[in-house]
Formats: C-alpha cells, structure tokens, sequence
C-alpha cells in the first residue's frame, strides 16, 4: 500500500503546482488584465477566458487534488513515523483525523457544488 500512495502524494504535488499557478494567475487576470496579459504571452490577457478558467475549472480540480494529495502524505507520515513514539504517535493521530474531516467537508463542498449547483 505503501508504494501506492507515494505515487498518489507525488503525482497530485506535481500537479497542484500548475493548478495554483493558474488559479493565482487567473485571478490577479481577472483583476488586472493588461498585466497578465503581458506575462503570459497574451494567453490569459482576456477578462471572460480568466474568470471562467478561475471560477468554474480551477476550484474543482484544486479540490479533488488536494484532498488525494493531502490523504496519501497523511498516511505516508503516519505510516512512517507512528511507530517513533508515543507523543508523536498522538499528534500524527490527531493530525490524520483532522485531515480526514476535513478531506470529507471538502468533498462534500465539492460534490454539492458540481452536482447542485451547476
């Protein structure tokens, strides 16, 4: 299982860095177009391509790949550093049920905005 999920942690790291850098870069597009513009090339320079990329592809993508990315290295530490002690076996616990809800609120945020609201 091990193996599995250090291909899921590193893959979804690897592609969060793209996602945050065009959900920051669709952003400060949608606020000042002229300077984006002019740093991506003229690829990200128009208002309605920035917000649409922003607002309706970007959060979703973010959240699904966040939520694996933040899964798989909670229990790559937990798996790796429980069996260390016990004070960190409590905090890595605490720190893994916390991840979990919070996965789980995601997901449900996530889900209810793809399915509900179109």
């Amino acid at each position: 299982m091990t193996p599995i999920l250090t291909i899921i942690s590193i893959c979804s790291g690897i592609l969060l860095a793209p996602l945050a850098f065009l959900a920051v870069t669709t952003g400060y597009c949608m606020k000042t177009p002229w300077l984006t513009g002019m740093l991506t090339l003229g690829v990200l320079g128009d208002y309605s391509i920035c917000s649409e990329i922003h607002a309706t592809m970007v959060p979703e993508l973010l959240s699904i790949v966040g939520i694996a990315h933040v899964i798989s290295t909670v229990e790559l530490l937990y798996k790796k550093y429980s069996g260390m002690s016990g004070l960190l076996r409590v905090l890595l616990g605490i720190y893994r049920i916390l991840a979990w809800i919070l996965a789980v609120v995601v997901t449900l945020t996530t889900m209810i905005h793809i399915l509900l609201l179109p």
